[in-house]
């Protein structure tokens, strides 16, 4: 029993680095998509939900559905490991990666687009005529998003100082509303 109990040991160990490692993957691509609030929430929210279905799964696997002290000290240990040493290296490496394939990708994208601006500079006008209502379509998102993002920043900054410039704006716009 000694002898499975230091396997599952070990095997904790490894899952809670492999739990960093997908942690800073997370981290990796905030930091190079720039994310919001709201997408930093969702992607955390969507780890931790994911995270608590596999360690399920690997309790169930490994050590029977058992849960000793044992279990949580490995896992404990291995992230605290993971985060001191390991994490230092892996998550700006790994920005940096993203950033030579975002550049990769903008240039292979540049490639592939060459042929269709060609086409588009010799035939010149006709082209506007199919492309005027995706630009018009574009224009719409474009102000539908400004709007949405306008109204969560009212719901943001409800401070008694934002309140009262609004109630300015109002009364200067509507004449006393």
């Amino acid at each position: 029993m000694e002898q499975k109990e230091i396997w599952v040991f070990g095997n904790c160990l490894l899952s809670g680095v492999g739990t960093g490692m997908i942690f800073d993957v997370f981290r990796i691509i905030r930091k190079s998509f720039k994310s919001g609030y709201d997408i930093t929430n969702l992607c955390d929210a969507l780890f931790w939900s994911v995270y608590t279905l596999v360690f399920a799964w690997w309790i169930f696997n490994i050590n029977d559905g058992e849960l000793r002290w044992f279990v949580f000290a490995g896992m404990s240990l291995g992230g605290a490991f993971y985060f001191a040493l390991l994490s230092r290296i892996f998550v700006p490496s790994g920005v940096f990666l993203v950033k030579i394939l975002k550049k990769a990708a903008g240039m292979v994208l540049k490639v592939l687009l060459f042929p269709l601006k060609l086409i588009l500079k010799i035939t010149g006008k006709v082209w506007i005529f199919a492309v005027m209502p995706i630009r018009k379509i574009k224009k719409k998102i474009v102000v539908g998003l400004k709007i949405f993002h306008h109204r969560r920043m009212i719901r943001y900054h409800q401070t008694k100082k934002y309140k009262k410039l609004k109630k300015n704006a109002l009364q200067e716009d509507f004449g006393g509303i």
